[in-house]
């Protein structure tokens, strides 16, 4: 779970990183309805294209998989251990919380590409951390458009909309409290 190269005090920043996107993985990666049996089953995630299950796990997740709920919160702590690593690789200079937070549940959220090759890193190798949060929601998407990372197959979705906001303004240091009761 945790690279053996890391050692020390990044590993105590990876690991307090991953434990503060815990809320925000929450809110943003509802369960399936079946969650709140004792064994979950894994469901198609047509907007992904990848079989997923508990909170957002994809990794050798395939038809027909279950999962109880302790394999899902170990599933949750390792996902976000590998998106904070992940983080750390790719931008090492950050040690601001805020932006580790931010960019983290970014890279959980969308996978490694968005701190380790976009314009993104460029910015933050620059300096220009101001930029790097901005990037979350400014990037070009791929029609040109001031979109990126908020499209799923082609389609503008608003929960991703609204997530690379709370990445940015957390990235920026303006954490939002996320509502306790995620009901419609």
């Amino acid at each position: 779970m945790i690279n053996n190269k890391v050692k020390g005090g990044a590993f105590a920043i990876i690991l307090a990183t991953a434990i503060s996107i815990g809320p925000a993985i929450n809110y943003f990666e509802p369960a399936p309805a079946d969650s709140v049996k004792p064994v979950v089953t894994a469901y198609w995630d047509g907007l992904g294209n990848v079989w997923t299950i508990c909170k957002g796990h994809t990794k050798d997740v395939h038809r027909g998989d279950t999962a109880t709920q302790a394999q899902c919160d170990r599933y949750s702590l390792q996902d976000r251990i590998v998106a904070a690593q992940t983080v750390h690789r790719c931008l090492p200079m950050l040690t601001d919380p805020d932006q580790l937070g931010g960019l983290t549940d970014a890279a959980f959220n969308l996978g490694s590409g968005v701190v380790c090759s976009s314009t993104l890193r460029r910015d933050a190798e620059a300096g220009d951390y101001w930029g790097m949060c901005m990037q979350l929601t400014d990037a070009t998407g791929a029609d040109g458009m001031p979109d990126g990372w908020t499209k799923a197959n082609g389609v503008r979705l608003k929960g991703l909309v609204l997530r690379r906001i709370y990445d940015r303004d957390w990235c920026l240091g303006h954490k939002h409290p996320l509502p306790t009761d995620i009901s419609p």
